[in-house]
């Protein structure tokens, strides 16, 4: 299966602890998967890579790792899609924290302009925050084909092979 990942910001900040997190990465960036992003996500994305990539407490090998494959992800223009969402006012609003607002507007740009769902392929949202997952489960944002996912169950589904499509 083909899979379309929305990462909450939090997790670059695990992948530079090694375990699931950078099997994200490395999943998006093995397999054919893709990574939705708009420029501000990207911004974010960068920032803590900045940031976690020359601390300390960090092992270097696994740093090393995390940085590599977040920027070869973010660099591939066959890995990555993006979108310029649309602030939606006049919806009613599934995601409680106001800061991640914008997630939820990146997704709804991405499903309705796309076209994705013509391919089968699935959405994932993955966030350490259960409540953020819980809004991504809404049925406002099922029936756009997402799901809100842990960071083990994305892993999972990141590992999986991609289905050729056939011309």
């Amino acid at each position: 299966m083909n899979h379309n990942f929305l990462l909450d910001e939090n997790v670059v900040n695990r992948a530079f602890r090694g375990g699931p997190a950078l099997r994200i990465w490395a999943g998006i960036a093995r397999n054919c998967h893709r990574l939705i992003l708009s420029s501000v996500l990207e911004q974010k994305y960068r920032a803590k890579v900045r940031l976690l990539r020359n601390r300390h407490n960090i092992d270097e090998e696994v740093a090393y790792q995390a940085t590599r494959l977040i920027n070869l992800v973010l660099h591939d223009s066959a890995k990555s899609v993006y979108v310029v969402p649309r602030v939606l006012e006049d919806r009613e609003r599934v995601i409680h924290h106001r800061n991640d607002w914008f997630l939820e507007d990146i997704a709804v740009e991405f499903a309705t302009s796309t076209g994705y769902r013509v391919h089968g392929d699935t959405c994932l949202f993955v966030s350490t925050d259960r409540r953020t997952r819980e809004g991504f489960n809404h049925a406002n944002l099922r029936v756009l084909g997402f799901s809100g996912n842990t960071i083990e169950q994305a892993a999972v589904a990141a590992d999986e092979p991609c289905v050729e499509e056939e011309t």
